[in-house]
């Protein structure tokens, strides 16, 4: 018998892997108490005029515990809702460098 929260994590799984498939890379959890949690399945950089100004996101990690109770995430953004593509402004801000979550805290994802 499955349960709840290994359904979560499985399903989490099979979305990761088909997202690593198309152009958009990226998977968003809704987490409980933190709202939308962005993580990147490729690491992104948006280049300005300046290399100075240009932006680098690290690409998100994500592990999967045994049991399927929790994943580990290292390198977790949330998405700046005030961005206005201007270039002191950031698309992604990082929220957790690592953070471990339970499934039963995971309400959606997209």
């Amino acid at each position: 018998m499955i349960l709840v929260n290994e359904k979560k994590i499985i399903t989490l799984r099979q979305l990761v892997n088909k997202k690593m498939q198309t152009e958009e890379k990226i998977v968003e959890l809704y987490v409980e108490d933190f709202g939308w949690l962005t993580l990147l399945l490729d690491a992104l950089e948006f280049v300005q005029d300046s290399w100075y100004n240009s932006t680098r996101y690290n690409r998100s990690v994500i592990e999967f515990d045994e049991e399927n109770i929790s994943i580990n995430l290292k390198h977790v953004y949330k998405k700046n809702q005030a961005y206005d593509s201007h270039q002191n402004n950031q698309l992604y801000n990082l929220i957790f460098e690592e953070i471990n979550i339970f499934a039963d805290k995971i309400i959606a994802y997209r």
